[in-house]
């Protein structure tokens, strides 16, 4: 019988060097090739998963889902990399997708009014939304753009054009602005919101709401020019931040008063010295309206007679207290009121407008 012991020994010997060297070309070649695949699969997907986050079109969504799928299921790193340059390209266009629907929904809805109550903005946001969802490409995505600033800007001035027909009988309108209102002439009114794009006519409004008569105190040396009739920019200035910004423009000054025990007492004498004048303007009043006859004094507007020839004089009381009744909407009123009455660190200013 033939001794197989030698056979025997040279199949293991062989079959230990296979296995070796299976095992270094599994930990040299394989394994690094598999890891490094993976790897690039990890880093892949977490790239797009980042590339569509927060971007919110269908179309992102069901590119994401899609391009996590593929690259899943990929052989190759080569095959990974083909995917993700797709991947980033699709998601720029989808950014601008996203970006587009996002100012569609700004240039819509303003400070007082938007789409959901205006009917025209409405119609131009949704058909510019239906547009800019059905593009297919970057570029045509691109080409839309310039159109959403020309729609809304059309839609705002539609809008309010319109409404100024209701009251462009009326000699003045209110155009509302954050935080301040500007009267003016109803066609006036019209250049201005025809000049005016969809960035400034989102946050103003046409004051519809009715006029209130307010009191803000000042003294002569601020407001010398200031007389019934007059119209006024009403500016507020925070002491606590030093900062000025106009409330009301073009208001009206309805009325002037001044106090009583500076004005109301009148002693005069001929430079000559044969002729003196004393009367209580006050007293006088308060006679004439218990019924007494008062010959030679005439009371009629007799305050601001006297203010108005002192300036034309060129001489003025600096420090004389002036309360002045002044015309404004319903919303600047209570504003002034809470300035002039409870906040200290506001001051009103009146500025006369100069015609």
């Amino acid at each position: 019988m033939p001794d197989i012991r030698a056979a025997l020994g040279a199949i293991v010997f062989f079959g230990i060097l296979g296995l070796v060297g299976f095992t270094v070309y599994h930990l040299l070649v394989v394994k690094p090739s598999t890891d490094r695949l993976e790897s690039t699969r990890n880093s892949a997907i977490s790239e797009v998963k980042s590339l569509f986050s927060n971007l919110g079109t269908q179309q992102a969504i069901s590119a994401s889902q899609d391009y996590l799928s593929k690259i899943g299921r990929a052989k190759t790193i080569g095959e990974i990399n083909s995917l993700l340059a797709e991947a980033r390209a699709v998601a720029m266009r989808e950014k601008k997708r996203a970006e587009l629907l996002k100012k569609v929904d700004e240039a819509s809805t303003g400070t007082f009014h938007s789409a959901s109550d205006v009917p025209v903005l409405n119609q131009k946001a949704s058909s510019l939304k239906e547009q800019i969802k059905t593009k297919g490409t970057l570029s045509e995505l691109e080409f839309v753009e310039p159109s959403i600033d020309q729609e809304m800007t059309s839609a705002w001035r539609e809008f309010f054009l319109s409404r100024l027909e209701v009251v462009e009988n009326s000699r003045r309108v209110v155009l509302v602005l954050k935080g301040s209102w500007l009267y003016m002439a109803a066609e006036n009114a019209r250049s201005y919101i025809q000049t005016k794009d969809w960035r400034e006519l989102k946050d103003m409004d046409l004051e519809m709401s009715s006029k209130v008569e307010v009191t803000v105190q000042d003294t002569y040396a601020r407001t010398p020019k200031v007389r019934p009739g007059t119209l006024v920019n009403i500016y507020v200035y925070d002491t606590s931040k030093k900062q000025l910004s106009l409330l009301v423009g073009g208001a009206r000054v309805l009325s002037a008063i001044y106090p009583q025990e500076v004005l109301s007492s009148i002693s005069w004498t001929s430079p000559d010295g044969t002729t003196t004048y004393s009367v209580d303007i006050w007293e006088t009043i308060k006679a004439q309206a218990a019924g007494a006859s008062t010959p030679g004094v005439s009371v009629d507007n007799y305050a601001n007679k006297v203010i108005d020839k002192g300036i034309g004089a060129g001489l003025g009381m600096y420090q004389l207290s002036v309360l002045y009744t002044v015309e404004v909407p319903e919303g600047a009123g209570r504003l002034i009121l809470q300035y002039e009455l409870h906040e200290k660190d506001k001051d009103i200013i009146l500025v006369p407008v100069l015609s």
